[in-house]
């Protein structure tokens, strides 16, 4: 028995690697199992989930597998030389002592048996009721198909893996077409559900169901009476719950009742969420320079581009909407502040302390009021920087002046 199981320090070290994610996932579940397990499923929630699939569900998945290769071998009598089982990682050394239908067989079983319960695991979600045990059966399936589907597959085409390298070099090229046609069947379902409109608004559905309530309002209600008002909540209900290209399609309904900078604002957070980068900048840019909207608008417009940018960790260019901002309305408190939260980003603190006194002006107008209490904490933080670099060029300076001259 000693010899059959095999354990390899430093083969099992990324498994050893894993042990701790399985502990933190597990804590993080337990003590956040109440927000979790309720009738909502929220953004967060749904991060726990995926963690959950890859460092809880993950083992089981590879256990799955492993056994597959080893009780196929089992039945058509071959030679298993070694069985090796991690958490992340695991194999069985088989003796190619078969033909070989039997060993294309022996290679094919442990992801079949993986595919299998990645499809039952799928069908299992269209019966349970609770939002977070249906984004788990999901979340699963898709896992379990995708790892032996795509992931298995690429690495074996880099030559790290060999199930599939094994599988499709056999001389059995009936059963290798048969299995590759399976596979190709596969690779399709998954592009399916993970990028179709109607299993993600399924998902939707079952996981925010108070969404879907209140969506299905918004679209009888944009039916009954298409004005620009209803059109623009229907839009918004669907870009927040991750449907870019069916918002898109209502933004093309509302520009028909004529040319807005909301339509335009909102088509450029779309081309955004879609990675259309480089056209939502021009968007904003387009509607940023537009005179024809007054100053204060257009101040208001380079805030919450600016805050789109930073949520897609362009500082850079949020940097340079906000002080466009500043410069369009010196009197619109975000703009100043958002401008020296960026320069405090980029060390610039001497720069933010410069952009933060305006936004103490009495006659300060916030979007937001609260946000101007944190005008204290970036003067405080930029200070604290400055102060921070001060004695440390001061200590520079006092060790260069006792170094002895040559």
């Amino acid at each position: 028995m000693g010899d059959f199981f095999q354990f390899d320090l430093r083969r099992d070290f990324v498994n050893l690697v894993y042990l701790p994610f399985i502990v933190a996932t597990f804590i993080e579940i337990k003590n956040n199992r109440a927000a979790i397990f309720d009738d909502q499923l929220t953004v967060a929630d749904r991060a726990i989930l995926k963690r959950a699939t890859i460092f809880l569900l993950l083992p089981l998945i590879v256990l799955v597998h492993e056994l597959g290769h080893y009780l196929a071998a089992l039945s058509v009598g071959a030679t298993v030389l070694e069985f090796h089982y991690g958490p992340a990682t695991g194999f069985v050394r088989i003796l190619h002592d078969r033909t070989d239908s039997q060993m294309l067989w022996i290679a094919f079983a442990g992801n079949l048996v993986q595919m299998v319960i990645g499809l039952l695991s799928l069908l299992v979600s269209l019966f349970v009721r609770s939002p977070a045990m249906v984004a788990i059966c999901v979340y699963f399936g898709l896992f379990a198909l995708a790892d032996t589907a795509v992931f298995y597959a690429l690495l074996s085409a880099l030559g790290l893996y060999g199930d599939w390298i094994e599988i499709y070099a056999s001389a059995d090229r009936a059963g290798v077409l048969m299995i590759g046609i399976f596979h190709v069947c596969i690779l399709l379902l998954l592009a399916f559900l993970i990028y179709g409109d109607a299993p993600r608004q399924w998902f939707a559905k079952k996981t925010i169901p108070d969404w879907y309530e209140q969506h299905r309002i918004l679209e009888k209600q944009a039916e009954k009476e298409p004005s620009y008002e209803n059109l623009e909540a229907l839009c918004v209900s669907w870009f927040r719950a991750g449907f870019p290209k069916k918002a898109e399609k209502v933004l093309d309904r509302m520009a028909v009742q004529g040319d807005r900078p909301e339509i335009r604002l909102m088509r450029a957070r779309i081309w955004m969420s879609r990675g259309k980068v480089e056209a939502a900048a021009r968007c904003f840019e387009e509607l940023i320079d537009d005179e024809s909207l007054n100053e204060k608008g257009r101040a208001r417009l380079c805030v919450e581009a600016g805050e789109i940018m930073v949520s897609y960790r362009d500082i850079p260019a949020a940097l340079k909407l906000f002080s466009k901002g500043v410069e369009l309305d010196p009197l619109f408190g975000e703009a100043g502040l958002f401008k020296a939260i960026m320069l405090n980003s980029l060390n610039r603190h001497a720069e933010a302390l410069e952009s933060l006194p305006l936004a103490t002006h009495p006659h300060m107008v916030w979007s937001d009021p609260s946000n101007a209490n944190r005008v204290h904490e970036e003067a405080e933080r930029a200070r604290a920087a400055l102060e921070a670099g001060s004695k440390s060029n001061g200590r520079d300076a006092e060790s260069k002046s006792r170094r002895p001259r040559s």
